[in-house]
């Protein structure tokens, strides 16, 4: 035999609590949030028959597990604004390089007593520099065949570069490859440009902010890695986290008060559903 429990007072409580939760599936952590909390005020306004055998589905403990997932997503929206600033930084530095490297690269050209085969080597270490892999060289009147397999030692397969959409490790192999590239110019005698930006000091200077953005990045990307797998627990957990939780309670309002309930028209729209392929909000 069911038994319902009429446990609400009025009428109009019933219906201030149920115009706050019409159906509404959350597109954002926020407005999980949102209906978390409004699940934890009807388990509240049921009052005294909202007594559940699991403990882990008892008001105190749901008020604890919302502190939780409240906190855990801060931490993400938290660190957000940083990740997003280093990754910035850390692109645009790197997106000025192809472009720095035919400056560089056309200054040796221009220079007096350059050799074919210099422009050759210098033109194979900046097509690196652009991630694209020397798949033959043209034998040039004048270039010591060691200094065609001098180009080939360091080539390595790589993707052109777009704005965040490339693992740390290759900025660092194109920031090498920079490297290579800029240290063989400058080490040629007939490079001698008068542009203050074309000298070694000015290219070291650019070189030397490169680590120094590719690690911050990598540091604010693992700081939010790890913020949002202490999300997913917090939220996702099927054991703990909220989005079971919440369902659980909802299922054991139904269970014990019926799906026609006032009880239940209370919890009725509050949907749980797992975020993590969405975009943060």
């Amino acid at each position: 035999m069911v038994i319902v429990r009429n446990s609400l007072k009025t009428d109009a409580a019933v219906k201030a609590i149920v115009a706050t939760v019409k159906e509404h599936k959350p597109r954002s952590y926020a407005g999980f949030l949102g209906n978390f909390s409004k699940l934890i005020t009807a388990c509240q306004a049921i009052g005294i028959p909202y007594d559940p055998d699991n403990p882990m589905l008892a008001i105190t403990q749901l008020i604890l597990l919302l502190a939780t997932i409240t906190n855990a997503n801060k931490n993400v929206v938290d660190l957000m604004t940083p990740y997003k600033a280093a990754l910035l930084a850390r692109n645009y530095a790197y997106e000025l390089m192809s472009a720095y490297k035919t400056q560089i690269l056309n200054a040796l050209k221009a220079s007096k007593d350059v050799t074919p085969a210099q422009v050759l080597i210098a033109t194979n270490f900046g097509k690196k520099v652009d991630g694209i892999r020397i798949k033959s060289i043209k034998v040039v009147p004048g270039v010591a065949e060691e200094a065609i397999v001098e180009t080939t030692v360091t080539d390595v397969e790589l993707e052109r570069v777009e704005h965040n959409s490339v693992s740390f490790q290759r900025f660092e192999i194109r920031m090498n490859n920079f490297l290579i590239f800029f240290t063989y110019v400058t080490g040629l005698a007939c490079y001698t440009p008068k542009k203050e930006m074309l000298q070694l000091a000015a290219i070291q200077e650019y070189y030397d902010t490169l680590p120094i953005l590719n690690n911050a990045a990598q540091l604010a990307t693992n700081a939010i890695v790890l913020a949002r797998q202490a999300r997913d627990v917090a939220f996702f957990d099927e054991k703990i986290g909220a989005r079971h939780i919440g369902t659980q309670v909802k299922d054991y309002i139904s269970g014990d008060f019926t799906t026609k309930s006032k009880e239940y028209k209370m919890v009725k729209g509050l949907a749980f559903i797992d975020l993590r392929r969405k975009n943060d909000k």
